[in-house]
């Protein structure tokens, strides 16, 4: 009896499914855990008002006209809010990728998967979709509390939101392969992205305007999250219409096209390392 054509060879519904399949685990495994969501809600609004009060007290209000001169906001509520609901998703981007990977090398099932007649995109990716629906849930949580404790004023321009955050997820995959990668031959992604988010961190603008940086604040150029942030910000606080952030929109772009492939490129060299080390299947 001839065998399925799904287990012979590969099709859209067949990876579908194994997207369906992974997203079902992640989330069987969740729920095991009732207080995850409330927890994981919970700490994304202590690191908002953590940056909240410490501008207060050397600002003494939630206006600070330094913030201000320097980028054109002076609302360091509304500038540190929007900086990281685009953080979080990038984020979640990055981590998810490596963290599938560094997951499947606990279980043991990493090589089985490797093995299997899945695309290595659908391999490094099954697992964000689940995400990136739980940080739009956080995130409009704490938008919500936001908008109910600081009542900011904001203007969006829907379209141009939901273009800017769909560029930052693809322009963000690209670290994230460098990041399995990396993951799949020091069989350790911890330290290498808690170490490398930081960085992106300080050359995104998320807390501080780069100009602070001086003379290093060149290496900005070279970080999605910068154009990103600075669309984002634009479009909801400065009221920038969608041809006005066309600029960071190409950079953006550049990176989810160019970049990407570079790091494919990358990721495939470095599983060919793995692969000859005769590593791949172990943890």
């Amino acid at each position: 009896m001839a065998a399925p054509s799904s287990l012979c060879r590969r099709s859209f519904w067949s990876e579908l499914r194994v997207v369906w399949a992974f997203s079902r685990i992640n989330l069987l495994v969740y729920s095991r855990y009732p207080l995850n969501p409330f927890f994981d809600s919970i700490w994304t609004m202590t690191n908002i008002f953590q940056l909240v009060f410490t501008g207060v007290m050397f600002v003494g209000a939630y206006y600070s006209t330094e913030l201000s001169r320097l980028t054109g906001i002076g609302d360091f509520v509304s500038y540190w809010v929007l900086g990281g609901l685009v953080m979080t998703y990038g984020g979640i981007t990055l981590s998810t990728i490596a963290g599938s990977l560094r997951q499947e090398m606990q279980q043991g099932t990493l090589e089985s998967c490797w093995m299997a007649p899945i695309r290595r995109f659908v391999l490094l990716t099954n697992r964000i979709l689940l995400n990136l629906l739980w940080v739009t849930v956080f995130n409009t949580i704490n938008v919500f509390v936001v908008f109910l404790i600081f009542k900011p004023v904001w203007n969006p321009d829907w379209f141009s939101i939901i273009i800017i955050l769909l560029l930052t997820i693809l322009s963000n995959y690209s670290f994230g392969i460098l990041m399995g990668g990396l993951t799949v031959v020091s069989k350790n992604s911890g330290q290498i992205l808690g170490v490398w988010s930081e960085v992106l961190m300080i050359l995104s603008a998320y807390q501080f305007p780069i100009a602070v940086l001086g003379e290093w604040s060149v290496l900005s150029n070279f970080v999605p999250y910068y154009y990103s942030i600075r669309a984002f910000r634009a479009v909801v606080l400065q009221n920038a219409t969608f041809q006005m952030i066309i600029p960071d929109l190409v950079f953006l772009t550049l990176f989810s096209t160019v970049f990407l492939a570079l790091s494919y490129a990358v990721f495939k060299r470095l599983e060919s390392v793995a692969k000859r080390r005769g590593s791949l299947g172990f943890y």
